[in-house]
Protein backbone atom coordinates (compact mmCIF):
# COMPACT_ATOMS: atom_id res chain seq x y z
CA UNK A 1 0.00 0.00 0.00
CA UNK A 2 1.29 3.33 -1.10
CA UNK A 3 1.79 5.99 1.76
CA UNK A 4 -0.19 8.98 1.44
CA UNK A 5 1.52 12.71 2.11
CA UNK A 6 -0.84 15.32 3.84
CA UNK A 7 -1.37 16.74 0.67
CA UNK A 8 -3.20 13.38 -0.48
CA UNK A 9 -5.56 12.73 2.23
CA UNK A 10 -9.00 13.83 1.29
CA UNK A 11 -10.82 16.10 3.10
CA UNK A 12 -13.93 14.65 4.26
CA UNK A 13 -16.96 15.74 1.99
CA UNK A 14 -18.90 17.69 4.20
CA UNK A 15 -16.15 19.68 6.18
CA UNK A 16 -15.19 20.41 2.48
CA UNK A 17 -18.81 21.66 1.56
CA UNK A 18 -18.53 24.22 4.80
CA UNK A 19 -15.28 25.53 4.23
CA UNK A 20 -15.93 26.29 0.11
CA UNK A 21 -18.97 28.21 1.75
CA UNK A 22 -17.29 29.41 4.51
CA UNK A 23 -14.64 30.89 2.22
CA UNK A 24 -17.21 32.06 0.12
CA UNK A 25 -19.37 33.65 2.37
CA UNK A 26 -15.93 35.99 3.59
CA UNK A 27 -15.51 37.15 0.11
CA UNK A 28 -18.71 38.25 -0.37
CA UNK A 29 -19.06 39.72 3.14
CA UNK A 30 -16.48 42.08 2.49
CA UNK A 31 -17.94 43.99 0.11
CA UNK A 32 -20.63 46.21 0.42
CA UNK A 33 -23.97 44.61 1.66
CA UNK A 34 -26.92 45.07 -0.88
CA UNK A 35 -29.70 47.38 0.12
CA UNK A 36 -33.58 47.12 -0.88
CA UNK A 37 -35.23 50.55 0.42
CA UNK A 38 -32.82 51.12 3.04
CA UNK A 39 -33.06 47.56 4.73
CA UNK A 40 -30.48 44.85 3.78
CA UNK A 41 -31.56 41.91 1.61
CA UNK A 42 -31.06 38.94 3.54
CA UNK A 43 -33.25 35.60 2.20
CA UNK A 44 -33.30 34.87 -1.60
CA UNK A 45 -37.10 35.34 -0.38
CA UNK A 46 -36.16 39.31 -0.46
CA UNK A 47 -35.10 39.04 -3.68
CA UNK A 48 -37.83 37.20 -5.31
CA UNK A 49 -39.79 40.20 -4.22
CA UNK A 50 -37.62 42.51 -5.59
CA UNK A 51 -37.68 40.58 -9.38
CA UNK A 52 -41.41 40.53 -8.72
CA UNK A 53 -41.80 44.09 -8.40
CA UNK A 54 -39.64 44.18 -12.16
CA UNK A 55 -41.86 41.68 -14.00
CA UNK A 56 -44.65 38.78 -12.77
CA UNK A 57 -43.04 35.46 -12.14
CA UNK A 58 -44.62 34.12 -15.54
CA UNK A 59 -42.25 36.53 -17.69
CA UNK A 60 -39.63 35.48 -15.31
CA UNK A 61 -40.13 31.67 -15.97
CA UNK A 62 -40.39 32.54 -20.31
CA UNK A 63 -36.64 34.09 -19.78
CA UNK A 64 -35.33 31.59 -17.89
CA UNK A 65 -36.76 29.17 -20.59
CA UNK A 66 -38.40 27.17 -17.01
CA UNK A 67 -41.84 26.54 -15.71
CA UNK A 68 -43.82 28.70 -14.02
CA UNK A 69 -44.47 26.10 -11.04
CA UNK A 70 -40.02 26.48 -10.75
CA UNK A 71 -41.57 29.90 -8.38
CA UNK A 72 -44.38 28.28 -6.83
CA UNK A 73 -42.31 25.30 -5.50
CA UNK A 74 -39.38 27.75 -4.21
CA UNK A 75 -42.70 30.30 -2.72
CA UNK A 76 -43.92 27.19 -0.76
CA UNK A 77 -40.09 26.23 0.29
CA UNK A 78 -39.54 29.95 1.09
CA UNK A 79 -36.26 30.01 -0.69
CA UNK A 80 -34.79 30.33 -4.43
CA UNK A 81 -32.41 27.58 -5.55
CA UNK A 82 -28.70 28.88 -6.18
CA UNK A 83 -28.95 28.62 -9.82
CA UNK A 84 -32.46 30.45 -9.57
CA UNK A 85 -31.26 33.35 -6.87
CA UNK A 86 -27.88 34.00 -9.16
CA UNK A 87 -29.64 34.12 -12.67
CA UNK A 88 -31.86 36.45 -10.97
CA UNK A 89 -29.22 38.65 -9.27
CA UNK A 90 -27.27 38.95 -12.28
CA UNK A 91 -30.55 39.99 -14.82
CA UNK A 92 -31.25 42.52 -11.25
CA UNK A 93 -27.75 43.31 -11.48
CA UNK A 94 -26.85 42.63 -7.96
CA UNK A 95 -23.94 40.53 -7.04
CA UNK A 96 -24.28 36.77 -8.13
CA UNK A 97 -21.72 35.36 -5.81
CA UNK A 98 -23.94 36.91 -2.89
CA UNK A 99 -26.97 35.62 -3.51
CA UNK A 100 -25.50 32.39 -4.51
CA UNK A 101 -23.96 31.77 -1.25
CA UNK A 102 -27.39 32.72 0.63
CA UNK A 103 -29.12 30.37 -1.72
CA UNK A 104 -26.48 27.51 -0.77
CA UNK A 105 -27.08 28.73 2.78
CA UNK A 106 -30.31 28.68 3.42
CA UNK A 107 -30.60 25.05 1.15
CA UNK A 108 -28.67 23.16 4.22
CA UNK A 109 -30.51 21.60 7.32
CA UNK A 110 -29.25 23.36 10.49
CA UNK A 111 -26.40 22.20 12.11
CA UNK A 112 -23.29 23.08 14.04
CA UNK A 113 -21.34 23.66 11.11
CA UNK A 114 -24.30 26.05 9.96
CA UNK A 115 -24.65 27.87 12.52
CA UNK A 116 -20.92 28.58 13.03
CA UNK A 117 -20.64 30.27 9.30
CA UNK A 118 -24.08 32.03 10.52
CA UNK A 119 -22.30 33.86 13.50
CA UNK A 120 -19.16 34.17 11.47
CA UNK A 121 -20.23 35.41 8.41
CA UNK A 122 -22.96 38.09 9.22
CA UNK A 123 -25.82 35.73 7.10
Amino acid sequence: MKHRGPSEIRTPYLWADAKTLLDTWQAVSAKTPLQLRGIYMQSTMELFNKALEVKQASAWARDFNITPETFSMAKKAGRLSPLLAGNIAMELGEDTDHWIAVAALEAQKPSPLLARLRQHGKC
